[in-house]
């Protein structure tokens, strides 16, 4: 087997961040220099459930970057958005992920509403992230 390129994801269905080499974690891939970047870890959800590129293609537009401990998220036309990463939100959201319930934890209204106005979505929509102590039953 030949592995051509690595790529982590760290919010579902956007954008992800080519890397050389990647850490192997019980959540996937992370990136070596910050393992608490790993696929999926973030994820934009309308009422709870999980939104995708085939429903929203604009989501492969947002493009992903760490910038220091910062969660750098770009998209077209939009001022960046920076995402710290050692401070999580502490407001509790039950999510589901194809049907699996994964409790997140939701970031306040400032980055829903960024999220919403690239994605030109009416709806109340949020990003959630997902620590250790409530990333339930998705092992890989």
């Amino acid at each position: 087997m030949h592995v051509k390129e690595l790529i982590i994801y760290p919010i579902k269905s956007c954008s992800g961040i080519k890397v050389q080499e990647a850490l192997v974690t019980k959540y996937g891939l992370a990136l070596p220099s910050n393992p608490q970047i790993f696929d999926r870890r973030w994820m934009i959800v309308k009422n709870g459930r999980h939104l995708a590129q085939r429903v929203l293609p604009r989501m492969a537009l947002i493009q992903i970057s760490l910038i220091a401990d910062n969660l750098c998220v770009r998209a077209p036309n939009m001022s960046d958005l920076h995402i710290p990463i050692n401070s999580l939100p502490e407001e509790v959201m039950q999510c589901f992920c194809w049907d699996q319930p994964i409790l997140g934890l939701r970031y306040d209204d400032n980055v829903s509403h960024w999220f919403r106005t690239f994605l030109e979505i009416d709806d109340k929509i949020d990003l959630v992230v997902f620590d250790d102590k409530n990333f339930q039953g998705r092992l890989v």
